[in-house]
């Protein structure tokens, strides 16, 4: 008899324990939710646009045949080179609409398949230019350019892209 009253009590003593353990828990939760000290995350914005496609230029043998076309940061065209040397190009404005200088991380040339035959440039703005606050930066270009010296056969650049990637300075 004197072992069953022990265990009860023991076990009793141990669901009180735990609810106050709970009750103690859930009273400190509450006071940190409601503490007015609390942390705010202030994401970076800024808003960088490529606007205005002009100043095409194409040799006698140079045709696009998707004109340049603006998507986000990048430029998606296709182009047929016919011949030895020759060339298209065309500029576009970098607009920075924000209140932050804002810094090109990265310039991504993609879809050339012949590399070996053809150079596609950017020019007038390299990875690493800043461009500030609330202005148009209006002296970039894409050069395309044929320069194999083999015999001339057409070549046909189909999905050609130049993404442009940035972040705040």
């Amino acid at each position: 008899m004197k072992q069953l009253n022990r265990v009860t009590i023991i076990s009793v003593l141990a669901l009180v324990i735990a609810i106050l353990s709970l009750y103690i828990s859930y009273h400190n939760l509450e006071v940190t939710k409601l503490s007015p000290g609390k942390a705010r995350y202030i994401k970076d914005v800024y808003k960088v646009n490529l606007e205005n496609i002009n100043d095409v230029l194409l040799s006698n043998e140079a045709v696009f045949t998707n004109n340049p076309i603006i998507s986000d940061n990048s430029i998606t065209f296709s182009i047929d080179l016919n011949n030895i040397e020759t060339y298209g190009q065309f500029a576009f404005d970098i607009n920075n609409s924000s209140s932050n200088d804002v810094k090109v991380k990265d310039i991504i040339i993609s879809g050339n398949e012949y590399s070996d035959l053809v150079n596609v440039k950017v020019l007038g703005i390299h990875k690493g230019d800043t461009i500030s606050k609330e202005a148009i930066y209006k002296n970039a270009k894409i050069q395309i350019m044929r320069n194999d010296g083999a015999q001339g056969e057409p070549l046909s650049l189909n999905n050609l892209k130049v993404e442009f990637v940035f972040e705040k300075n």
